[in-house]
């Protein structure tokens, strides 16, 4: 089971700690192991955007134009996004401390989604892109995995997806492995619900660099 993971960083003194939040304009990241990461900064910090219910085949049509473009990188493709007026720009700079230049976080936002790339930083420490889609109600599993199986074929953990006693588990979170441009991928699709912690239903589509840590 995977869990997730809150960082609080004092911006400019270079400590993180362990602390529910939820900010960074929205946007998640994958940690080494692949657990759901997010950052609070110390002073002010947006909103995520307004949920939205976007369909769950309009959710992977963005998420594979974002994050996994046929040419360029995924950078270059959100970067696109916004100019066609899909996206907006709001990254995000960590400030930087007596050993570390300044971090700048490349976020985007758009109806009810927050795409966060990176070559790897010190929460994230693979290259990655990130999709979060906020929504009103949660799309079924079912039809989460259908859309994503219609772009990335059947999960290579599709075995894990049930146990020994062939009950369904609670937390499985499907994977899909798929190279673009040479490089190999792991993709994957989790639904969160909303708590406490970490208020606001969301759908996480993430591919990240397999064996490529910062």
């Amino acid at each position: 089971m995977r869990s997730v993971i809150s960082i609080i960083c004092a911006v400019g003194l270079g400590i993180a700690a362990a602390m529910p939040a939820l900010a960074q304009n929205g946007a998640m990241w994958l940690d080494d192991k692949g657990r759901t990461t997010t950052l609070q900064f110390g002073g002010p910090t947006a909103q995520p955007p307004v949920s939205v219910d976007t369909p769950t085949t309009d959710m992977v049509d963005l998420f594979d134009s974002a994050c996994l473009p046929k040419s360029g990188t995924a950078h270059d493709a959100a970067t696109a996004l916004a100019k066609a007026n899909r996206l907006e720009p709001k990254s995000f700079t960590v400030a930087g401390t007596k050993k570390d230049p300044p971090l700048e976080l490349a976020i985007w936002h758009g109806a009810g989604v927050v795409v966060a790339v990176t070559d790897g930083f010190f929460v994230a420490p693979q290259a990655q892109c990130n999709a979060v889609f906020y929504v009103n109600d949660l799309p079924e599993q079912a039809k989460l995995i259908a859309a994503m199986q219609d772009k990335y074929g059947a999960p290579v953990n599709a075995a894990e997806a049930v146990d020994k006693k062939g009950k369904a588990r609670k937390y499985f979170i499907p994977e899909w492995s798929t190279t673009v441009g040479g490089k190999a991928f792991l993709v994957s699709a989790t639904n969160m619900g909303s708590s406490t912690y970490m208020p606001g239903n969301r759908v996480h589509l993430a591919a990240r660099r397999n064996g490529n840590i910062k």
